[in-house]
């Protein structure tokens, strides 16, 4: 144990025996039953819960929090949700039945209050990208309506009136706030707001290409487009 620990009291040559011995044996340390006896309160493993690693932006979520574990010594036990509330339930779960020291979550559904029990038994708990839902928690957000509001502003600066916006479905908080953003930059310029020129409840690339086809089918269609999805982004670019 003190040599898996790497203890300074154990001498070189006893050091260099049992590593043998583990090796020819095959050992591996259980870390289960080590993380049972810590006694120095140093998290070794953290349970990551994001929607969609395929996604650029959660995969440099992923990226960002397991570099900033593995620097400090800490495991990172990550998952897709989907957009699946029920799958956060049963994952959320798992990670904790796993003893995991600390919990970062993209939630999916409109309901975190399950986690309350998890919180005042002392397991930390974050989320990130969006606010948990009937419960109290450290959250880490981006700025959504303020950033929509400004990527707006840059478009009407440049002369443009007429402005599309092409957007997810309003049930996630963040595609509300943009949307949010993009009304209050038309409506402090005094621009009309035109229900043509928007198309939201989009979720994939080939939604918003052919939302933006439609658009710009019209006689009347927008001399700008603000897409407020990285993937939305992609599809109106096509």
């Amino acid at each position: 144990s003190r040599v898996f620990a790497s203890e300074a009291t154990v001498g070189e040559d006893l050091v260099a025996k049992v590593r043998l011995a583990a090796f020819q044996l095959n050992y591996k340390m259980n870390l289960v039953a080590s993380d049972l006896r810590r006694s120095n309160g140093r998290p070794s493993t953290i349970g990551l819960l994001i929607q969609d690693v395929s996604n650029e932006f959660f995969a440099s979520i992923f990226r960002a929090v397991e570099d900033v574990a593995e620097s400090n010594g800490v495991t990172v036990l990550a998952s897709n949700l989907d957009e699946d509330s029920e799958r956060e339930h049963r994952l959320t779960s798992q990670l904790v039945e796993r003893r995991v020291d600390g919990l970062i979550i993209v939630p999916s559904g409109n309901d975190q209050s399950y986690l309350a029990h998890e919180q005042r038994s002392g397991t930390p708990i974050v989320f990130l990208d969006r606010p948990p839902q009937l419960l109290r928690a450290d959250t880490v957000l981006s700025d959504n309506e303020e950033g929509s509001f400004l990527g707006v502003r840059h478009l009407i600066d440049h002369g443009h009136r007429k402005i599309g916006f092409v957007g997810e479905p309003p049930a996630y908080s963040p595609a509300r706030q943009r949307y949010r953003g993009y009304l209050r930059a038309l409506q402090t310029s005094n621009i009309p707001i035109e229900s043509q020129f928007i198309s939201r409840d989009l979720t994939t690339e080939d939604d918003a290409q052919q939302a933006v086809i439609k658009m710009m089918s019209q006689s009347d269609s927008p001399s700008a487009i603000f897409a407020a999805h990285n993937r939305l982004t992609i599809g109106t670019v096509k």
